[in-house]
C-alpha cells in the first residue's frame, strides 16, 4: 500500500484536509499495515497532539515505523524520540511561520509586493518606480469581470454556473488561458 498526500499541510489545520493520511490510518486500524517507511517523522503530523495519538494508534495496532533519517519504534529509545520530535516539528512550523508573516511584512513595509497581483489588477510601473514603493492600477477588462461575478453571487448563483457562464464568454484562467473549473 502507498499513501501520499503530495503538498498538503501536516498542521494540525491541515489534518483533516489530507484523505491519504485518514485512509493510512484506517488501514492500520483494520490490519493492513505491518511496517510504515516514510521520508521523516514530521512528514506524518507537524501537530505534536496529533503525531503521539499517531504514534499510540501504531502500539497499540503493532505497526513498526521506519523513516529514512533513522528512527526505528521498536528501539528502546523510541518513545522518547518520537516525543522530542513531534515537538520540535510544531515548534518548527511555528518558528517557520512566524518568520514568514515577519519577512513579509518587513518586505510590504519597504514598499516590495509580498503576493501576486489579484485578478482585475496590474502594477502601476510608472508609479511603482517613480517612488520605490509597489502600486497597483485597475484593469478595466478584468474589473468588469470582477464586478460579474460578484453580482452573480450576490444574485445567488452557484459558482459553477459562474464558471459555466464565464467559459460560455471566453473568460481565461489568469495568467493561464484555460477554462475555468471549481471543485
Amino acid at each position: 500500500l502507498i499513501f501520499s498526500d503530495d503538498a498538503l499541510s501536516g498542521a494540525a489545520t491541515g489534518t483533516h484536509k489530507r484523505e491519504q493520511y485518514h485512509a493510512l490510518r484506517e488501514a492500520i486500524c483494520s490490519g493492513q499495515v505491518d511496517v510504515i517507511i516514510c521520508d521523516q517523522q514530521c512528514r506524518l503530523a507537524r501537530s505534536a497532539k496529533e503525531s503521539l495519538t499517531f504514534f499510540d494508534e501504531l502500539k497499540a495496532h503493532r505497526v513498526r515505523l521506519l523513516t529514512a533519517d533513522g528512527f526505528d519504534s521498536e528501539h528502546s529509545t523510541a518513545q522518547l524520540l518520537f516525543g522530542i520530535k513531534s515537538v520540535f516539528s510544531e515548534f518548527f512550523l511555528d518558528e517557520t511561520r512566524h518568520r514568514v508573516r515577519r519577512g513579509m511584512s518587513g518586505e510590504f513595509e519597504r514598499g516590495a509586493m509580498v503576493t501576486a497581483v489579484p485578478y482585475g489588477y496590474r502594477v502601476d510601473i510608472l508609479r511603482s518606480d517613480a517612488s520605490g514603493h509597489c502600486h497597483w492600477m485597475v484593469h478595466p477588462d478584468e474589473a468588469a469581470v470582477v464586478t460579474q461575478v460578484f453580482q452573480q453571487r450576490k444574485n445567488g448563483m452557484s459558482l459553477n454556473q459562474i464558471a459555466a457562464i464565464l467559459n460560455g464568454q471566453g473568460v481565461p484562467v489568469p495568467g493561464k488561458g484555460k477554462k475555468i473549473t471549481l471543485y
